[in-house]
């Protein structure tokens, strides 16, 4: 299982923190994720703390993540 079942807030996925079930921090650094940084995350409105360091992720961020 690798916990990415479900509703995130309601089902405690790996890495991710939620207040009032909105997620607002993704704690996703040094798990081996790499190839483009999703869009999908400029969709976290509420999102404050995002940590994706130590990963392989390749281009640019999306350009809707400076809307955060």
């Amino acid at each position: 299982d690798t916990g990415f079942n479900g509703d995130p807030c309601l089902n405690g996925w790996v890495g991710v923190i939620c207040r009032n079930q909105r997620i607002t921090e993704l704690h996703l650094d040094s798990i081996a994720l790499d190839g483009l940084v999703p869009p999908e995350f400029a969709n976290l409105t509420f999102l404050e703390v995002l940590r994706i360091g130590h990963n392989q992720f390749t281009g640019d961020l999306p350009p809707d993540m400076r809307n955060l």
